[in-house]
C-alpha cells in the first residue's frame, strides 16, 4: 500500500492542529487540551531542549507516570528528530539508572510531580528537565515551529527484559510507526474517535492510543491510574467520555467479561464503543463469545506484534465463524510475516514455525547492543520480500488454509504474564545476586489468567533469605511485573536425570508449598461464603477451604483476582465491595468482615447495614403516577438555608400549596411572615419531626398529605459534621424512610431528594472524576457523609422497585449570587466572619467549588416542574474559586493583615467567639496548610454534566463566581 515517504507521524498531527486548533486533543479529568494548545507547548517545549543541547538523533529519556505531559515531552522530541524513551517512575532505582546511562542522553526529562531521580553529579552527571503541568517553560528560548525528522530516522526507543539481567532497548524509526498509524486508519476510518489510553506508558501498545488519534484529528482520554486495577472505574471513564476505542491485554478483558456478566447493568455504560484491539497473549474463545453477545455492534480485532516491529505487525478482526482457537490473523499493509525452522527453512503448511517478521514494521535492532541486534535480525533469504532483515520472534504458529496464523507459544525462555513479555532468565540472575542465594529458577505457576511468577532457590548451606528480604532484592533490581509473586526456598535444586532443571518436579513443590498457605480452622457463615469463592478463583484451592488466617496474596491473588472477586460477590451476594478495599484485606476473615457489614467502616456497621433493609416491603402506589406542574407539596427543611429558597422559588415559580414541615410554632409562625401578602395562603405550616416515626403526625394528617400530595420535595436534614451515624440517622435516614413510605401511600408521588457529594469518600485529587450516575459504592468516613449515604441508598432500592425518585447531589451552596445573604452556619461563613473580627487573612490556596443558593433552588424546582424523575443531577456552577479571592473581597472592606495558617489558627484558638471555627480547623503541625482540607473543589472529582443541562433547560446563568458576587456576599460579612 503507497503512503507518503516526506511525512512522519509528527508532520500528521501538525496538519490536525493547522485545520482546527480549537478541536479538543487530550481529555483528563475535567480537564481538555486542544491541538492547538498541544502543538504550542510542545513547540516551546522543544525550544527548552534545543536551548539545553538536545540536537537530532540524540535520545531524550523521559521519566513519568503517563499523562498528558508526557505526550508533549513526546511531541517536543519529535520536532528535534530526537527519539524518546519513555522510563517507569516506578522502576527501581538501579534499574533506572542504568536504562538512563544506556542511553548516553544529554538531559533527563521528568514529566509530573513526582520526586526528581538521582541522576545529577556525582552519580550520572545529567541535568534533569522538569515538565509538569500545562505550562511553557519560562527560560523564553524561541519554540521549534517545524518538525524536523524524516521517514528513515529513529523515532523512540523501549526498554524490554533481557536475559543478562540488564534492560535492552528496542529501537523503531519513523517510517515503521507511521505505516502502523495509515494502516490502523485505512482498518478502522478516518473519522472522529475518542480513544481510552488503557496501557501503561511504558509498553509500546501506548503509542498507537496517545498518537495515532491525534494524527485523524480524534480525541484521547487519559485516564488516572491507581495502584490497585479498578475495571469498574474504566467502564466508568467509558461512558463519561463516550470511548470508541481502547485495548485490553486478554487477561483483563476475560475478567471485564466476567465483571459484566456478574452486573449486566455495566454493559449499556460500554454502548459508546465501536471497537476493541485486543492483543499480548493468547485469547479466551468463550470469554469473546460473552463479550460479542452481550454487544454485538463492538468490533473485535485480535493483535500481534513484538516491541521489536512497531507495535503490532498482524491483525485479525473476529468473526462469527471464529468458534474455536482465536487466529492472530495476516501481516497488516507493507509487512510480511514467514514461519520457518530451526534451520532458517519455510515450514509446510500446518506445521509450527517460528514467527519470523520483516517489511516497513522492522525496527532498527538493540540500542549499543550488536550481538543481540545481530541475534535477534538475522538476514533475509527471500528476494519475494523486500528489506535485507527478518526479526526472529521466538514466537511459534501455524498457518490454516486459508491463509490465518494460529499462534501456539514461545519457544525460549520468555513468557507473557498479563500481555507483559517477561525473561525468565532476566529474573533468575536478579535474583541470584542476591549475596545469599546459590541459584535461582524462576517458573509460571497456575492456568490461564491466574497464572503467576514463582522463583524457587538455594542456597550453598548459609540460612535462606526469608521471602520478604528477596522480594524486597528482586524489587530493587526488576520492573514491578517481573518480580515473583512467590519465593521457594529450598535445600537442593531439582533436577533431571541428564543435569537440568526440572521444572515439573519445581512445579510440584510449588504447588504444595502454595496449598499449605491455605491454613485450616472453622469458619463462620460469611468466611465460609468467601472461602468458596476463593475455591473457586485460585489455582490452589481445588480440593480444600482456606482457613480463616489465609492469605489471599500468598495463595496466588492477584489485583485481576480480585477484579473477579468483587464481580463474584455482586453476582452470587448481591453487595457491591471495591477491588480496593478487597486489596486492602488480605485475610479471609478480613475480607469476610467486609461481606458482613456490606464494605462499611467498623463503627457504625451494624447499625447502618440494618438501616439498609428498612425499605424493602415499599411498592409504588397504585395508580397513575403525577404528571404537569406540581400542585400540592410537601417541602421539609423549609426554616433551612437552602429550604428558604426552595420555599421562595415555589412561591414564585409554581401555583402549588405547600405544606412545610417544621418542628415548632416559632418556626409555623415565621414561615407564614415569608413571600407575597397573596402567596402567603399557600404556605401551610405542618407541625412534625424528620426524626419520629411517621413523621410525628396524627393518623388524620398523615391520612391527609398521603391523599393529597403530589410531590415531595425532601431538603431537610439535620448537618452536624462533628456527630457520628448514629446521632444523625434518626432525621437523615428515618426521617427519609418515613418520606418514601409517605410517597407510597395514598395517591401517588414524586419524590425529589437533596443530598450531598459527601456520600463519596474525600480523595482529593485522585480517583476518575465520577458520573452522576455512579453509585457511590464505598462508604464515606465522616457520620454525616455516611447518613446522607444510607439515604441515597434507600432511595435508590426504592427507584429499582419503580418508586419516582429524583436526587440533587449538592456542592458548597454559597451565598446568594445577587444579594449575598449566606449560611451564618457555614464553614466559610464561620472563617470569614473569624478573620474580620481579627484583622486576619490566613495565606493559602485553597479552593472551593462555589454554587448559589438561588441557583441550586431554580434548578431543584425546575427539576420538579419539569417532570425529571428518575434521574440524579450533581449541581456544580462551573469553575472554581481560591479563597484569596474570597479573602481579598473582605479586604478591601475591612483591613486584614496576611498571616501564615500557624499564626491564624493560635489567633482563632485564643477567640473567644470563634469556638464553632476552632472544632473545624485541622491541626497546623499535621497541615502547615489547613484550610486546604477543609475545603475542596468538587469540579475536580464530580461531573456535573447533567446537572449543567438541567439549568441550562431552566435558563440560569450558571457562570463562574464574580468578583461582584464575592464583593457582595463579603459587605454582608462586614454589614
Amino acid at each position: 500500500m503507497p503512503y507518503p515517504s516526506d511525512r512522519t507521524t509528527i508532520h500528521l498531527i501538525e496538519e490536525q492542529a493547522r485545520r482546527a486548533p480549537d478541536r479538543p486533543a487530550l481529555l483528563r479529568d475535567d480537564s481538555c487540551l486542544t491541538y492547538g494548545g498541544l502543538l504550542a507547548l510542545a513547540a516551546a517545549w522543544a525550544g527548552e531542549l534545543r536551548r539545553l543541547g538536545v540536537r537530532r538523533g540524540d535520545f531524550v529519556p523521559v521519566i513519568t507516570g503517563g499523562g498528558p505531559e508526557l505526550a508533549v515531552a513526546m511531541l517536543a522530541a519529535m520536532k528535534l528528530g530526537a527519539p524518546f524513551v519513555p522510563v517507569d517512575d516506578t522502576w527501581p532505582e538501579h534499574r533506572l539508572r542504568e536504562s538512563v546511562a544506556a542511553l548516553r542522553p544529554p538531559l533527563v526529562v521528568r514529566t509530573g510531580p513526582g520526586p526528581l531521580p538521582t541522576l545529577g553529579p556525582p552519580a550520572l552527571g545529567l541535568p534533569v528537565l522538569r515538565l509538569t503541568g500545562l505550562a511553557a517553560p519560562g527560560s523564553g528560548a524561541p519554540p521549534v515551529s517545524h518538525a524536523a525528522p524524516g521517514a528513515g530516522e529513529l523515532i523512540y526507543g523501549f526498554f524490554t527484559s533481557g536475559s543478562t539481567g540488564l534492560p535492552k532497548c528496542a529501537l523503531n524509526g519513523h517510517l515503521g510507526l507511521l505505516n502502523r498509524f495509515l494502516t490502523m486508519s485505512r482498518r478502522f476510518g478516518t473519522g472522529p474517535d475518542v480513544v481510552l489510553q488503557n496501557s501503561r506508558h511504558v509498553f509500546d501498545s501506548s503509542l498507537w492510543q496517545l498518537l495515532w488519534p491525534l494524527t485523524k484529528g480524534s480525541r484521547v482520554v487519559l485516564p488516572r491510574r491507581e495502584g490497585i486495577l479498578d475495571l469498574t472505574r474504566t467502564v466508568d471513564e467509558i461512558a463519561r467520555h463516550r470511548v470508541t476505542m481502547t485495548d485490553f491485554v486478554p487477561s483483563v478483558f476475560n475478567t471485564l467479561v466476567e465483571l459484566l456478566d456478574a452486573d449486566p447493568g455495566l454493559t449499556a455504560r460500554l454502548s459508546s464503543l465501536r471497537h476493541l484491539l485486543i492483543g499480548g497473549e493468547a485469547i479466551d474463545p468463550g470469554a469473546v463469545r460473552s463479550f460479542r453477545a452481550l454487544l454485538p455492534e463492538v468490533r473485535l480485532t485480535n493483535t500481534f506484534g513484538p516491541t521489536e516491529c512497531s507495535i503490532g505487525s498482524v491483525f485479525h478482526e473476529i468473526v462469527d465463524e471464529d468458534t474455536g482457537a482465536i487466529p492472530i490473523g495476516r501481516p497488516i499493509d507493507n509487512t510480511c510475516a514467514v514461519l520457518l525452522d530451526d534451520s532458517g527453512r519455510l515450514v509446510e503448511p500446518g506445521r509450527v514455525g517460528e514467527i519470523h517478521l520483516g517489511g516497513d514494521c522492522l525496527g532498527a535492532g538493540y540500542l549499543h547492543d550488536p550481538a543481540r541486534t545481530a541475534a535477534a535480525f538475522v538476514p533475509n533469504p527471500f528476494p519475494e520480500i523486500p528489506g535485507s532483515r527478518l526479526y526472529r520472534s521466538g514466537d511459534l504458529a501455524w498457518q490454516r488454509p486459508d491463509g490465518l496464523l494460529m499462534f501456539v507459544g514461545r519457544q525460549d525462555q520468555q513468557v507473557k504474564l498479563g500481555g507483559v513479555l517477561i525473561d525468565l532468565l532476566e529474573v533468575e540472575a536478579a535474583v541470584a545476586a542476591h549475596p545469599r542465594v546459590l541459584r535461582a529458577r524462576a517458573l509460571v505457576h497456575g492456568e490461564g489468567d491466574l497464572r503467576s511468577l514463582v522463583c524457587c532457590v538455594t542456597t550453598d548451606g548459609a540460612p535462606a533469605p526469608t521471602p520478604a528480604e528477596l522480594e524486597a532484592h528482586s524489587r530493587a533490581l526488576l520492573p514491578p511485573h517481573a518480580v515473583p509473586r512467590t519465593f521457594l526456598p529450598l535445600d537442593r535444586m531439582r533436577l533431571t536425570p541428564n543435569g537440568k532443571t526440572d521444572r515439573r518436579a519445581l512445579a510440584e513443590l510449588t504447588a504444595a508449598h502454595l496449598a499449605g498457605h491455605a491454613g485450616t480452622g472453622p469458619l463462620t457463615p460469611a468466611e465460609r461464603a468467601v472461602a468458596e469463592l476463593w475455591q473457586s478463583l485460585l489455582t490452589d484451592l481445588h480440593h480444600a477451604l482456606p482457613g480463616p488466617d489465609a492469605d489471599f496474596y500468598a495463595l496466588g491473588g492477584s489485583s485481576l483476582t480480585l477484579q473477579r472477586l468483587s464481580a463474584a460477590l455482586h453476582r452470587t451476594l448481591g453487595l457491591r465491595i471495591a477491588p480496593r478495599q478487597l486489596a486492602a484485606a488480605a485475610t479471609l476473615r478480613e475480607q469476610a468482615a467486609l461481606l458482613s457489614h456490606g464494605g462499611a467502616g467498623p463503627a457504625d456497621r451494624t447499625l447502618l447495614l440494618a438501616d439498609l433493609t428498612r425499605t424493602a416491603d415499599l411498592r409504588p402506589a397504585p395508580g397513575p403516577p403525577p404528571t404537569g406542574e406540581p400542585r400540592t407539596v410537601l417541602l421539609t427543611g423549609a426554616t433551612g438555608f437552602v429550604g428558604a429558597q426552595l420555599l421562595a422559588e415555589l412561591l414564585d415559580r409554581t401555583d402549588a400549596v405547600v405544606h412545610c414541615l417544621v418542628r415548632t410554632e416559632d418556626q409555623a409562625g415565621h414561615l407564614t411572615e415569608l413571600g407575597q401578602p397573596n402567596d402567603r395562603q399557600r404556605i401551610v405550616p405542618v407541625l412534625g419531626d424528620l426524626a419520629r416515626p411517621r413523621l410525628g403526625l396524627t393518623d388524620q394528617q398523615w391520612a391527609h398529605l398521603a391523599t393529597h400530595l403530589d410531590s415531595v420535595l425532601h431538603s431537610g436534614a439535620l448537618v452536624n459534621l462533628l456527630l457520628g451515624y448514629p446521632g444523625l440517622r434518626g432525621a437523615n435516614v428515618l426521617g427519609t424512610e418515613e418520606l418514601l413510605r409517605l410517597a407510597t401511600t395514598g395517591r401517588p408521588k414524586r419524590l425529589h431528594h437533596l443530598s450531598t457529594l459527601g456520600v463519596f469518600p474525600n480523595e482529593p485529587g485522585s480517583g476518575p472524576v465520577l458520573e452522576e450516575d455512579h453509585p457511590g459504592e464505598t462508604l464515606p468516613e465522616d457520620g454525616y457523609g455516611r447518613s446522607k449515604w444510607a439515604a441515597e441508598r434507600l432511595l435508590a432500592a426504592a427507584r429499582r422497585r419503580g418508586v419516582p425518585v429524583t436526587v440533587h447531589r449538592l456542592g458548597e451552596v454559597m451565598p446568594h449570587s445577587r444579594t449575598g445573604a449566606g449560611n451564618r452556619r457555614s464553614q466559610l461563613d464561620l472563617l470569614l466572619r473569624s478573620c474580620a473580627r481579627l484583622g486576619l487573612s490566613p495565606r493559602t490556596a485553597a479552593v472551593t467549588d462555589w454554587t448559589p443558593v438561588d441557583e441550586v433552588a431554580a434548578a431543584v424546582v425546575g427539576a420538579l416542574r419539569a417532570g425529571r424523575e428518575n434521574e440524579t443531577f450533581h449541581l456544580l456552577r462551573p469553575g472554581s474559586v481560591r479563597l484569596d479571592r474570597a479573602l481579598a473581597a473582605l479586604g478591601s472592606l475591612v483591613p486584614l493583615r496576611p498571616v501564615d495558617y500557624p499564626d491564624f489558627h493560635r489567633a482563632v484558638t485564643a477567640d473567644d467567639r470563634s469556638t464553632a471555627l476552632q472544632a473545624l480547623l485541622p491541626d497546623p503541625s499535621a497541615e502547615p496548610d489547613g484550610l486546604r482540607s477543609l475545603f475542596q473543589d468538587a469540579r475536580t472529582r464530580f461531573s456535573a454534566k447533567r446537572g449543567t443541562e438541567l439549568a441550562d433547560s431552566c435558563g440560569l446563568p450558571w457562570h463562574p463566581t464574580t468578583d461582584t458576587e464575592l464583593l457582595a456576599y463579603a459587605r454582608r460579612i462586614t454589614a
